[in-house]
Parts: C-alpha cells; sequence; structure tokens
C-alpha cells in the first residue's frame, strides 16, 4: 500500500514575515466557519486527486489560498485598529472621562443600559446615563480579548468590577461586550451576560 500523505508542516525563520501571514489566515479560517469548511472540503478532493503530487496539490488550493490571506490580512488590521480604539475607551472609562469615550462614540449611538435595561441613544444620554451610575455604584472594566464576530461587530471579553460607593464588592464576574463600529465610531454596544442581576456598564 503507498505512503498516503497526512500532514504538511511550515517551517519559517523566526523573524520572517510568513509567519505573521500565517497566522492571520489561521485566525481568520477559525473566526469565519464557512471559509473553514470551503477550505478544508477543497483539500480533501484534492488529497484525493494528487495523493502523491505535493505541486498538484498545492498549485490547486493556490487560487483559494491567496483570497483567503488577502480577506485575513485586511481583517486582522480592522481587528487591530478597533481593538485599539476600544482599549482606550475602557480606559477613558475607567478614569471617568466622558468626553474622552464619547469622541470615539457615533452620535447618535446606541448604548446599551445594564443598570435598567433597553438602551440609551446618543452623545447626552450616555452621559447622563454614565454621571447617574457613578452616583451609585464604582463600576471598573477591564478588556481581556477581542475578536469579531461572522458578522463583522467585535466582540469583547471583559473582566467586570463593581464596588458600591463604600467600597463593599457587589460584582466580579467576566461579561461580553459587543460592538457595532461604522467609520471609525461605536455605533452600537450590546451586552452578553450569564448573570441576570449583574450591572453593566
Amino acid at each position: 500500500m503507498p505512503d498516503i500523505r497526512t500532514h504538511n508542516v511550515h517551517v519559517y525563520q523566526v523573524s520572517s514575515p510568513e509567519i505573521a501571514r500565517h497566522l492571520a489566515f489561521r485566525d481568520y479560517m477559525i473566526a469565519h466557519p464557512d471559509a473553514a469548511q470551503q477550505y478544508s472540503d477543497l483539500k480533501r478532493e484534492l488529497a484525493k486527486q494528487y495523493p502523491q503530487d505535493i505541486e498538484g496539490y498545492m498549485d490547486g488550493k493556490d487560487e483559494f489560498v491567496k483570497l483567503m490571506e488577502k480577506k485575513a490580512l485586511e481583517w486582522k488590521a480592522m481587528t487591530q485598529t478597533h481593538q485599539d480604539l476600544l482599549t482606550k475607551a475602557y480606559a477613558a472609562f475607567n478614569d471617568r472621562d466622558i468626553d474622552a469615550v464619547l469622541a470615539v462614540m457615533h452620535p447618535e449611538v446606541q448604548w446599551a443600559n445594564g443598570m435598567e435595561g433597553g438602551y440609551v441613544y446618543g452623545h447626552e444620554a450616555v452621559r447622563d446615563y454614565w454621571t447617574r451610575q457613578w452616583k451609585l455604584v464604582n463600576p471598573h472594566v477591564e478588556p481581556t480579548g477581542f475578536q469579531l464576530d461572522r458578522s463583522g461587530r467585535v466582540v469583547v471579553d471583559v473582566h467586570q468590577v463593581v464596588h458600591d460607593l463604600d467600597g463593599n464588592l457587589i460584582v466580579d464576574q467576566m461579561v461580553q461586550h459587543i460592538y457595532t463600529i461604522e467609520h471609525g465610531l461605536i455605533r452600537r454596544m450590546d451586552i452578553r451576560d450569564d448573570s441576570v442581576e449583574a450591572e453593566n456598564t
């Protein structure tokens, strides 16, 4: 029975730019399961066609890989841009610098109201919401992870700690904030939270 190739190994020097390209491709596939399934199906078919012909196998997937690499690098750059914007916004929130956070929000932003439910709309409503919130509790939010979902929204894993004004701990939990970003500004923020009674920023 002839040997059947089951794996390919890519080897690069530590400083090679190819590493970043391959990692961007990998991360894009993880975030886009439909594209990953297409790639898996293509490789499976090519492996049947070219069991002992690595050149034929590579040529067969070259066009698809180049298209996905282009999308992956664009996606990676966008992800980093969004991450930088949101990291600064979280830092400004923790510093109670409302104006700095509003500066990265769309004028008609739709913002989840974690205390009372529903949403607040626009800069002044967000300002009023946070001003009221800070008179009741002392929240701190620290982003720990960023990813894009399949619709292009930014999903942020957030460590949320809330104390009352006397310093007593009320909440210490992980939540997810989900952002829609348009033209470099936050257009909408939603909260995904497993805790029913948590107070979210």
